[in-house]
């Protein structure tokens, strides 16, 4: 635990020095750091050796280069998070745009449940943060963290999703307190999100870039029972702190 505070300690800090400056500024310095330290990490061989599952065809100098830059989008995105609120934010040059390709109305109002789905591309956080921002009565589904008291900050942070945000469990009893919580909140007309391309404990075996990956099929399930709509949502990114969410029929 001890550790654990330490790391957040170091982390807060570096939050509010990135609150402080402007968002493009911010995610900048969070790509240069990221850029630099990440190919250093225990991390990199894992990055890369899931880049050539990927990307089989591609040599090991491209594979290096598409790591360099998986490294400095996720400082990116980093160096976003304490600025949800301004890249939300609806003004005259909105730095988030949302593309309605479904009919968004329809699951705004109640009058049908969807499925929102997306995976950790880009901004990943932006899929929750545009469908919120637009009225959709969203529950959407996160990873818990390890350090928990990252965790709180992260919550903090996407209190600016304007949706309700509960964490997937490990345990019976706790995966058990979540489906009652996602059946009640679908019954009611409400949607979900979440993010499909994470491997979960106990799951079912399905390919994943010709590689076994054990998922859930709650989505699958509940999508069935329930009559939920299931929506693809493409998030892109269009630069520094600005994206583009699309969401398909």
């Amino acid at each position: 635990m001890l550790l654990y505070r330490l790391e957040a300690s170091v982390v807060l800090m570096v939050w509010w020095l990135l609150r402080a400056l402007p968002a493009e500024r911010a995610a900048a310095l969070g790509r240069f750091a990221l850029g630099v330290l990440g190919p250093m990490s225990a991390k990199a061989p894992l990055v890369k050796a899931n880049l050539s599952i990927a990307f089989p065809a591609l040599p090991v100098p491209a594979i290096d280069a598409l790591a360099r830059r998986n490294w400095r989008n996720l400082g990116l995105v980093f160096g976003e998070y304490p600025h949800l609120d301004r890249i939300a934010r609806v003004d005259k040059n909105p730095r988030l745009e949302l593309v309605d390709l479904c009919g968004l109305d329809v699951y705004r109002h109640r009058e049908r449940p969807g499925i929102f789905f997306g995976a950790h591309l880009s901004n990943w956080e932006m899929m929750a943060l545009a469908l919120a921002r637009e009225g959709v009565p969203l529950l959407a589904l996160q990873a818990p963290l390890r350090n928990p008291y990252l965790g709180q900050l992260m919550d903090r942070a996407r209190i600016e999703f304007g949706c309700k945000l509960v964490s997937r469990g490990e345990s019976m009893l706790a995966r058990g307190l979540l489906m009652r919580e996602l059946v009640n909140h679908v019954r009611a007309g409400g949607s979900l999100g979440m993010l499909l391309d994470l491997a979960m404990q106990g799951g079912v075996p399905v390919p994943f870039f010709n590689q076994p990956m054990s998922a859930s099929l709650t989505p699958a399930r509940m999508a069935e029972r329930y009559d939920c709509d299931f929506l693809p949502v493409r998030t892109q990114r269009l630069g520094v702190a600005r994206f583009r969410v699309t969401v398909y029929p």
